[in-house]
């Protein structure tokens, strides 16, 4: 390396990344019926299909880690799988890699399995799915889930719940996680959830915001304080921050809102991801 490379390197200090991930969870029943949440689904990725195609800027979308979701979809409006195939082998619309999300406790080992394996045969008809253990709302993991997902060519895992006490007391949120037979896994715990920049800007995380202009200073005093919190913890300098919530639709305004964001907070690199 030259002299002047290796100065420069020893005075530049990289910014701490903070890397906001646009995504909705979506339960397709719960406290309405499965026909008027694919109603609410259909509106929402219709949406979403069309903010991708006319805002390069808005990166891309994560649709919950469940294909089903694109069948439940196509159902209703099947003149635009070619869409749907466009943006998931663009990167632009992010899918899998699960069939269905699973409550990993109450399904046969079996069942499990083959609920990842569908999922990935379903994806691979639109394009690449995510190769993520993603499962944002389980109440717990069994032991061998790190040799499941490696099985299937998966060397990462992203959950909420099931956080071991002894880790949390070590305030780390990333973590080797190794099954019974040796399988490992790195594993990212969301401590403040899935959704702990859902609805920047705006006054509650719950809610449809269309048509309100999100406040700067409010997403300022979000942003920081969320990553406050995530930054007492192990890596202080990396943040990853979820932009949605329970059937939360997209944020169309983000690109713009980031770019007020990046320039309110110089010290810290903001990445749509």
């Amino acid at each position: 390396m030259c002299t002047l490379c290796m100065h420069t390197n020893e005075l530049m200090t990289p910014k701490p990344l903070a890397v906001l991930v646009s995504h909705t969870h979506w339960d397709r029943a719960w406290y309405l019926s499965f026909p008027k949440f694919r109603f609410r689904l259909v509106l929402m990725i219709d949406r979403i299909l069309d903010l991708l195609d006319r805002d390069p800027e808005f990166r891309c979308f994560v649709l919950d880690g469940q294909v089903v979701l694109l069948e439940d979809y196509l159902e209703l409006a099947p003149d635009r799988e070619a869409d749907l195939r466009r943006m998931v082998r663009a990167g632009r619309l992010v899918i899998g890699p699960w069939y269905v999300l699973p409550d990993l406790f109450l399904e046969d080992g079996e069942a499990v399995v083959r609920n990842l394996k569908l999922g990935l045969d379903v994806s691979a008809r639109f394009g690449e799915p995510l190769r993520v253990g993603y499962v944002p709302d389980p109440f717990g993991h069994f032991a061998q889930l790190p040799q499941l997902l490696n099985g299937f060519g998966m060397e990462t895992f992203i959950f909420m719940r099931g956080m071991p006490q002894a880790l949390r007391d070590r305030q780390v949120l990333h973590f080797d996680w190794d099954a019974p037979d040796g399988s490992s896994v790195r594993a990212y715990y969301l401590i403040e959830g899935y959704f702990n920049a859902s609805a920047l800007g705006h006054p509650h995380v719950i809610g449809r915001w269309d048509g309100v202009e999100p406040d700067a200073d409010r997403a300022v005093r979000q942003l920081t304080g969320t990553i406050e919190k995530l930054r007492a913890h192990d890596p202080g300098d990396l943040f990853l921050l979820n932009n949605g919530l329970d059937h939360m639709p997209e944020q169309a305004e983000l690109p713009g809102l980031l770019r007020e964001l990046r320039e309110r907070l110089p010290d810290l690199e903001i990445e749509h991801g």
